[in-house]
């Protein structure tokens, strides 16, 4: 089903035509739940050792991807339509806050137990609160001490705001610009970077990092939905689209797991971020898996936000309350039955704060803000 769109003028013909109703990608929520496994895989490798995950920053490329798709499909039509800024901004900052707000919670508890921390747990609370980067710390510190991991919803969040305030004046001609910019500016990052790969944006030192990473890879997402929204083609259903489906899922494992020898890093990096992603993103978005397999996918969906990040500041506790209880070796000599725990005990109890506290806290703020204003729009993503 489609509805028309009424032209504005100016506005580039390429995103005038009709778009069709917003679609649920289930396998995109599959394999962002894939890609968040693979994150805490990366992040916690001292509790999986000796399995290891060497491709797996690449994880957040991949996310920007999907999410340039989700934020599109969602908010595309609502925004040319009348969406105010600040309305969007509320309903993404609520979509966003109650698990961040939980895993800085953690993170500053882990900050101030044990040894004195390296950053002032002020200046942390104080950044972080704001979704900042602490620039108050040492070049090499963490941007999110708190929580790393929170570096890449900043850029995250910035690249959303960015889309709202343009999404009019998108053609594909600036979204291609802008892509071709952001991949020039990973380039040059890769060949002279320190260690010569895309893992940026983490630290204060590599924090512009993160702008050329969603740079490239949001607007790619926006892209590939304005590209389907033209074609309107019907997904592949039926036991090839469940397999082709389970296939796109395994090539996201293996794309993060695997990775090349030191001096092809560059090369793999760039390639798998500007031709890869996207490409395994426009197929999945045609791909219909089975009800089964949809199921599995929701649930990696509804999982994935809370278990990457709350893994972080998780893991750093755990680390303290053993060295405090003089274990500090007891978790790591374990490995890899040591994260193999963490990840069973996380997913659950990610899944049970997500239906008891975070959806419904989420809930309830939009209802609050739609009862201010009859405009608002109460749609979470």
């Amino acid at each position: 089903m489609t509805s028309n769109v009424k032209p504005v003028p100016g506005m580039d013909a390429a995103i005038q035509p009709s778009k069709p109703a917003r679609r649920y990608f289930e396998l995109l929520d599959g394999i962002r739940g894939v890609a968040a496994l693979m994150v805490i895989l990366y992040h916690v490798h001292d509790y999986f050792h000796p399995i290891t995950a060497q491709e797996s920053y690449l994880a957040v490329d991949l996310f920007f991807v999907l999410s340039g798709v989700v934020i599109a499909n969602s908010y595309a039509r609502r925004l040319e339509s009348g969406m105010s800024f600040l309305e969007f901004a509320w309903v993404r900052y609520v979509r966003l806050y109650p698990f961040y707000l939980l895993g800085l919670a953690l993170g500053l508890v882990a900050l101030t137990l044990g040894h004195p921390p390296d950053v002032s747990p002020i200046y942390a609370v104080v950044f972080g609160l704001l979704l900042l980067p602490n620039i108050a710390a040492s070049p090499m510190l963490f941007a999110f001490p708190l929580n790393p991991a929170s570096w890449s919803l900043f850029f995250e969040l910035l690249a959303n705001f960015a889309y709202a305030l343009t999404v009019r004046r998108l053609s594909k001609r600036a979204l291609i610009s802008i892509m071709t910019l952001s991949a020039l500016g990973m380039a040059f990052a890769l060949v002279f970077g320190y260690k010569h790969t895309l893992d940026l944006g983490w630290r204060i030192h590599n924090f512009a990092g993160g702008a050329v990473r969603v740079g490239y890879s949001f607007f790619a997402g926006v892209l590939l939905h304005r590209i389907d929204a033209e074609r309107q083609r019907p997904p592949i259903a039926g036991a090839l689209g469940t397999a082709l489906s389970a296939l796109l899922l395994l090539t996201a494992a293996l794309l993060l797991k695997l990775g090349p020898a030191d001096n092809f890093k560059p090369y793999f990096d760039f390639f798998i971020v500007v031709a890869v992603f996207p490409a395994l993103t426009y197929l999945a978005m045609h791909c219909q898996p089975s009800p089964a397999l949809a199921r599995v996918c929701s649930f990696l969906g509804a999982i994935s936000y809370g278990i990457y990040v709350l893994h972080s500041p998780l893991k750093e506790l755990l680390d303290r309350v053993f060295d405090l209880a003089g274990h500090g070796a007891f978790l790591n000599r374990h490995a890899p039955w040591t994260g193999m725990v963490f990840v069973a005990a996380l997913v659950p109890l990610v899944w049970y704060i997500d239906r008891v506290a975070d959806a419904p806290v989420r809930r309830a703020l939009l209802a609050a803000r739609k009862r201010q204003s009859p405009s608002a729009d109460a749609a979470g993503t």
